[in-house]
C-alpha cells in the first residue's frame, strides 16, 4: 500500500493529521461543553453545532479561489494555520458564561472556521498535483486512502485526549464526570428542574461526596482541605437516617392501630395479588433510591414503605389517584420552586395490564421522592452546582488547548519538509505565468461535463455528511443519556488505548503475514501478531472489574476502524481492479450510501422501546439498569465506518481527478462545500431531538441515505461516462 508513493504524500498527510488530531480533540466534547458551560437547550446546541460545522467545511470554497487566484497553495495553507491557532487559543481561555463569553466563543470558532477553510481544501489540491504526473496517477485513490487513514490516526487519539485532559482537570478540583449532572444542574439554576430530576440531582451530587473521600484518601487529604467535601453533602444525614429508621409513634393510640400497609389505602382498587406486586415495586424503588445514599444492607425498606403508606390517603376509584398523585407533585414542586408545577407521569411499567396498580405505583413513587426531598439542604446543592459546572467547562476549556499544540506540530512539519511537496505547489495560474509547458487544456464542453459531474455527486455527499456527522450531535446525546456510562467484562477491552493500541499492532502483523511477499515479511507479521496480541492480554487482564466511559469516548471508534480497515478496502479494490471489476468512484459512493443505511438501521433497533428524550427531562435521567449497551454505538460506528471508506476518500480522489485544472483548488473547496451544506442540515435532526421516538429519528436517516443511493445509480451511466477520460 505505501510502497512506491512519492514522499511528499507522507509529509502532507503528517501536517494534515496534526491538525484534525486537535479539531476532532475540539468537536468530541463541543456539544457537551455548549450545554455544561451555557445551559444551551438541544436547540441552540444543535444551531450552533450545525453552523460551526458547516462553516468549517463551506469556506475552504473562498480559502481554494484565494489559493488559485492569489497566494497559491502553501502561504495559504501557513495562513490558515496561523489563524487557526489564534481560535483555538482563544477558546482554551476559561471565562465566565455571560453574553459576553458566549460573543468571545463565537469569535474564536469564527477564526477556526476561517482557518480550516484556507488550510484544509488547498492541502488536498497539494495532494492531487503529486498525482497528475503520470508515474503515480495510477496510485491516485490508494494515496486518498492513506491520507484519509491518517486523518483518521489523529481522530482516534483525540476523544481520549479531551477524556484525559478533562478527567485530569476535574479531579482536581474533587469531582468526576457525570453524564446526568450538568443538564440537571442547568434545570436547578433555570427553576425548571422536575421533582424526580431534584432527588436524581440530589443523589448524583452525594456520589461526588462518595468520590471525593477516596479521592482524599489518595491525595492526602488534599480535597478535604479544598472544601469540596462538606459542599457536596446535600443530603441531610440525619434526616435520611430518620426517614430510613421511621416507624409508627410508640404511643398507646399508634399501638391500637393496624400497621400501615398498601391494602389500607389502595385495597378498593387492587386485589390481593396486585398488593403484593405494590409491595415489592415500592421496596424496589425504596433500595434503587436509597441505597445510592448508603449501603443498600443498611436500608429499611419496609420501615420506609410503612412510612409512605401512613403518609398517603386512601382512595377509592382511578380519578383519586390522579388527584392525589397531582397534589404530591404540586405540593413538591412549588418547594423547590419549579416554574411549572405541572408534571406529567413518570415512565410506568406497561407490561402489567392494571390501570389501577400503575396508579398506584406512580403515586408510591412519587411520593418517596417527596419524602426524600425533604432530607436535600437546597443553598448546597445550590453551592456544589456553582462550583461543579464551572469545573467541567474549565476541563473543556483545557482540553480545546490540546489544539494548539497539535498545529504548531503541524506546521513544523509542513514547513520543514517542504521540498518534498514543492515540485507541485504551483496553481494553473503559476504555471501559465511561469511558463512550465505542463498544463492542460480542456474545451468548454469538457469542463461543463465535468462540473456537472463533481455537482451531482456534491448533492447525494450533502445527505451523507447530514447523517455521519450525527456522531458529534444526536449520537453524542444518545451515548450521554441512553447508553451506560459504565463497562464490565469483554466490553471493556474497548476503552481503553492499553489494549487496542497493541490490538492495531497485532491486527497489521496478521495483514503482514497474509499479504507479505517474503519470508521475512511475513516473520515480521507473525512477531507483531504475538507481541501486540500478548500486550492487548496483559493489559485486559489488569483492568479493574467495572470502568466508567464517558460520551466522547465513542467517537474514537470511527478513526480507530478506519485505521484498521483501510489496508483492507485498499487489498479488496486493488484485487477488483485487476480482475477488472473495480466499480467506478461514483459506483462506490452510491454503494456507501447503502452500508450507511444500514448503520442507522441499527441505531433504530437500538432505540425501541425507549423513552424519548423529553420523557427523560421529566424524570431526570435513566438509571444504569435502563441504559443500552455501548455495544449498539460501536456497532453503528463500524457500520458507517465502512460506508465512510467506500464514500469519503474516494470522493476526494475522484474531485482530485476530475476537476478542471484551472478549478483544482474551488472544486476541492466545493466538495467541503457539499459538505457543509450536510453539516447545516444535521441541526434538524437535532431540532427533532425531544418528543420523537428515537426509532422514527434513526428512521428519518435511513430514508436519507436510501434516497440518495437511489438518485446516485439512476445517473450513474452519465457520471461514468463523462468522466471515463479523466
Amino acid at each position: 500500500m505505501l510502497k512506491g508513493q512519492p514522499k511528499g504524500l507522507f509529509v502532507l498527510a503528517l501536517a494534515n493529521m496534526g491538525e484534525r488530531f486537535g479539531y476532532y480533540t475540539m468537536l468530541a466534547i463541543f456539544v457537551l461543553y455548549l450545554q455544561a458551560k451555557f445551559g444551551f437547550t438541544k436547540d441552540q446546541a444543535s444551531t450552533t453545532y450545525g453552523i460551526f460545522m458547516s462553516m468549517i467545511y463551506f469556506l475552504p470554497l473562498f480559502g481554494g479561489l484565494l489559493a488559485d487566484k492569489v497566494l497559491g497553495y502553501s502561504k495559504t495553507i501557513i495562513l490558515g494555520i496561523v489563524i487557526m491557532f489564534i481560535g483555538y487559543f482563544c477558546l482554551s481561555i476559561p471565562t465566565g458564561v455571560g453574553m459576553e463569553a458566549q460573543m468571545a466563543m463565537f469569535g474564536a470558532l469564527a477564526l477556526i472556521a476561517l482557518g480550516t477553510g484556507c488550510f484544509k481544501g488547498n492541502l488536498q489540491a497539494l495532494i492531487g498535483n503529486l498525482y497528475d504526473d503520470p508515474k503515480y496517477s495510477a496510485k491516485r485513490d490508494i494515496a486518498f486512502s492513506i491520507f484519509y487513514m491518517c486523518i483518521n490516526i489523529g481522530a482516534f487519539f483525540a476523544p481520549s485526549a479531551a477524556d484525559g485532559v478533562s478527567n485530569y482537570f476535574m479531579a482536581q478540583d474533587g469531582y468526576k464526570y457525570d453524564p446526568n449532572l450538568p443538564a440537571l444542574v442547568n434545570q436547578f439554576k433555570q427553576h425548571t428542574i422536575t421533582p424526580e430530576g431534584y432527588v436524581n440531582l440530589a443523589i448524583q451530587t452525594n456520589r461526588q461526596h462518595e468520590f471525593q473521600k477516596d479521592s482524599a484518601i489518595r491525595n492526602d487529604e488534599r480535597v478535604i482541605a479544598s472544601g469540596n467535601l462538606e459542599r457536596t453533602v446535600v443530603i441531610d444525614p440525619q434526616a435520611w437516617a430518620a426517614l430510613n429508621s421511621s416507624v409508627l409513634p410508640a404511643d398507646s393510640i399508634a399501638q391500637q392501630m393496624p400497621v400501615p400497609s398498601a391494602a389500607m389505602v389502595f385495597g378498593t382498587l387492587l386485589g390481593g395479588e396486585e398488593l403484593v406486586q405494590l409491595d415489592r415495586y415500592a421496596d424496589s424503588v425504596i433500595l434503587g433510591m436509597l441505597a445510592a445514599v448508603q449501603d443498600s444492607a443498611l436500608v429499611n425498606a419496609a420501615a420506609v414503605r410503612q412510612h409512605i403508606y401512613a403518609s398517603l390517603t386512601p382512595v377509592n376509584d382511578t380519578a383519586a389517584c390522579v388527584v392525589q398523585y397531582n397534589t404530591i407533585v404540586r405540593r413538591f414542586a412549588e418547594q423547590i420552586g419549579t416554574i411549572d408545577p405541572e408534571v406529567k407521569l413518570p415512565i410506568l411499567n406497561r407490561r402489567k395490564d392494571s390501570t389501577a396498580l400503575l396508579m398506584a405505583e406512580a403515586i408510591v413513587g412519587v411520593q418517596l421522592q417527596a419524602e426524600i426531598g425533604q432530607t436535600i439542604d437546597p443553598q448546597k446543592l445550590q453551592v456544589f452546582g456553582a462550583s461543579y459546572l464551572p469545573s467541567l467547562s474549565r476541563s473543556y476549556n483545557y482540553s480545546f488547548g490540546v489544539a494548539c499544540l497539535s498545529l504548531i506540530v503541524s506546521m513544523l512539519i509542513f514547513v520543514g519538509f517542504r521540498k518534498y511537496y514543492k515540485a507541485v505547489d504551483k496553481t494553473e495560474k503559476q504555471k501559465i505565468v511561469e511558463h512550465t509547458g505542463d498544463t492542460v487544456e480542456l474545451t468548454p464542453q469538457q469542463v461543463k461535463d465535468r462540473l456537472v459531474a463533481l455537482g451531482l455527486v456534491f448533492i447525494v455527499v450533502i445527505f451523507f455528511w447530514m447523517s455521519f456527522h450525527q456522531n458529534g450531535l444526536t449520537m453524542t446525546f444518545f451515548a450521554r443519556d441512553y447508553t451506560q456510562t459504565a463497562v464490565s467484562g469483554f466490553d471493556r477491552f474497548g476503552f481503553s488505548l492499553l489494549t487496542l493500541l497493541p490490538f492495531a499492532v497485532c491486527f497489521y502483523g496478521v495483514l503482514s503475514i497474509f499479504q507479505g511477499t517474503t519470508a521475512r515479511a511475513k516473520g515480521s507479521g507473525a512477531a507483531l501478531a504475538v507481541i501486540g496480541g500478548g500486550l492487548a492480554c496483559w493489559a485486559y487482564r489488569s483492568f479493574p472489574a467495572e470502568m466508567s466511559i464517558t460520551p466522547q469516548i465513542f467517537q474514537q471508534f470511527n478513526a480507530y476502524f478506519i485505521v484498521l480497515f483501510t489496508p483492507i478496502t485498499v487489498a479488496f479494490f486493488s484485487w477488483l481492479n485487476k480482475k477488472g471489476k473495480e466499480p467506478s468512484a461514483p459506483r462506490k459512493i452510491g454503494i456507501g450510501m447503502v452500508i450507511a443505511a444500514l448503520g442507522f438501521v441499527l441505531l433504530a433497533v437500538a432505540s425501541v422501546g425507549l423513552p424519548t428524550p423529553n420523557t427523560l427531562k421529566e424524570i431526570g435521567g435513566l438509571t444504569e439498569a435502563g441504559r443500552v449497551s455501548p455495544n449498539w454505538l460501536i456497532g453503528t460506528y463500524f457500520v458507517l465506518t465502512i460506508a465512510e471508506l467506500f464514500l469519503s476518500p474516494m470522493g476526494i480522489s475522484f474531485v482530485s481527478k476530475v476537476a478542471p485544472p484551472k478549478y483544482k483548488g474551488l472544486a476541492q473547496g466545493g466538495w467541503l462545500a457539499a459538505t457543509a451544506v450536510g453539516n447545516y442540515l444535521l441541526a434538524i435532526i437535532g431540532y427533532l431531538w425531544g418528543g420523537m421516538p428515537l426509532w422514527i429519528l434513526w428512521g428519518i436517516l435511513v430514508a436519507c441515505c436510501a434516497v440518495s443511493a437511489i438518485f446516485l445509480f439512476s445517473v450513474m451511466k452519465k457520471l461514468e461516462r463523462t468522466t471515463q477520460g479523466a
